[in-house]
């Protein structure tokens, strides 16, 4: 286990870790404010939003390792069958009303706080499936695949907000699940709001990857910069 989760794979979960922290104690203070568990929906909900992050942290160390490319196919059909749970949060913000036992402020950023981690945690593990990606296939592969996938967790954040499936209804009601969205793939002008939902939700999450990539693009021009400028004082020192 030690060889597919090596010590370094850890290190980059304990932000992700304290971010589950940070939540877990938003609610603890929400339910010991109102004496309700009212929104105890966004515990499961964060649950199911780090999957994804589970699932490609384990790929990365199979990757590493050359597993099987089965075992590690059926990791990544994982990830994208799980990914849309991390920005489905974002849609909680349909619970947020004014209460009188608890500050509108307060659930606010409760709210807030679930979503954003939901959101750190699919751009996470985005940015693993995108790195593997492009090793084997290229840099267009790789931003492809992610293009994709994010449009197919706006099709996702519709189908569990609106039509109220699970991510395991593939598995427990294969057949119902493949032909409701089979009707929408086959009829779209039947399913407006299918692909309202779709395409709003999959541009803004394609709109958060690209400010997220130009920042992640920009850190690493800086490091370049800066070890060159380190190695040029070393050179003139010696």
């Amino acid at each position: 286990m030690r060889d597919i989760l090596p010590p370094r794979e850890l290190q980059r979960l304990v932000p992700f870790v304290l971010l589950g922290c940070w939540c877990a104690a938003m609610l603890v203070a929400r339910v010991a404010l109102s004496g309700r568990v009212s929104f105890g929906f966004l515990a499961w909900n964060l649950f199911l939003a780090a999957v994804p992050l589970a699932a490609t942290t384990l790929l990365r160390g199979l990757h590493a390792l050359r597993a099987p490319m089965i075992l590690r196919g059926l990791l990544a059909a994982l990830w994208l069958l799980f990914l849309p749970n991390a920005p489905y949060i974002l849609t909680d913000f349909i619970h947020l009303y004014p209460k009188h036992a608890v500050p509108l402020w307060f659930d606010s950023l409760l709210l807030l706080s679930f979503a954003g981690t939901g959101l750190a945690m699919a751009y996470r593990s985005l940015f693993d499936i995108e790195e593997m990606v492009a090793r084997r296939f290229g840099s267009v592969a790789a931003v492809s695949v992610s293009s994709i996938a994010l449009f197919l967790c706006g099709f996702g954040i519709y189908l569990g907000r609106f039509r109220r499936l699970n991510s395991w209804d593939v598995f427990h009601e294969p057949w119902a699940t493949f032909m409701m969205v089979a009707e929408r793939f086959l009829q779209p002008w039947e399913h407006p709001r299918t692909w309202a939902v779709t395409l709003l939700y999959g541009g803004v999450l394609l709109l958060g990857y690209a400010v997220l990539q130009s920042m992640r693009a920009s850190g690493e021009r800086s490091s370049t910069l800066r070890t060159a400028t380190a190695n040029s004082t070393s050179v003139k020192g010696f």
